[in-house]
């Protein structure tokens, strides 16, 4: 496969991470509703949390791995921005892992939630970051590197889908099924 088709995978997956994540806001907000809609919600949570939860620790390896691969495959240096978004994106592959393994989805919210919040928050800072630059009336952004610049998009997908934009859709899902996935019944 070429680095064009492995691009255009990536982009494919942050859309499908960014309808999964839409799917599940919007079956949410539709079973505020109607007290059968809400049974019906929580019905469908309780048989596919394991799923969901699976589901979050999968995006983040593969985000984890999307990464790795831009760097050291298509020898994409990141930017001051992209590590700040690894750091909040690589322990999710490690931490929602283990907590699956060891069917912990109590404690897992603590941990898992605020890296994902602080990394997706990064990741819309890094996507908006030239409107950020143009409004604040600077050149550069303060902590950036002036030899990767953060402003700078080495890869843009289909016209839309940037590396940060990519970022953004695995912490939003993470996001959304970490929240979906019910913590385990005690017997």
């Amino acid at each position: 496969m070429s680095l064009a088709g492995i691009n255009d995978t990536f982009a494919f997956l942050a859309l499908i991470a960014n309808a999964a994540a839409l799917a599940m806001v919007l079956g949410w907000i539709i079973t505020r509703r109607s007290e059968a809609s809400r049974a019906g919600w929580l019905d469908f949570r309780s048989r596919f949390s394991t799923p969901a939860f699976a589901f979050a620790w999968i995006v983040a390896a593969v985000c984890m791995l999307g990464s790795l691969f831009l760097q050291f495959g298509e020898h994409l240096t990141p930017c001051d921005f992209c590590w700040f978004q690894r750091i909040a994106m690589y322990p999710q592959a490690f931490i929602l892992g283990f907590a699956f393994f060891l069917r912990d989805r109590t404690f897992i919210k603590w941990y898992s939630l605020p890296l994902a919040i602080l990394g997706g928050a990064i990741s819309i800072i890094h996507i908006n970051l030239t409107s950020i630059q143009h409004a604040l009336h600077i050149t550069s952004f303060p902590g950036c590197s002036l030899l990767v610049p953060c402003s700078v998009q080495p890869l843009t997908v289909w016209g839309f889908i940037t590396i940060p934009y990519m970022a953004l859709s695995g912490f939003l899902v993470i996001i959304t099924y970490v929240l979906f996935s019910r913590e385990e019944e005690s017997e």
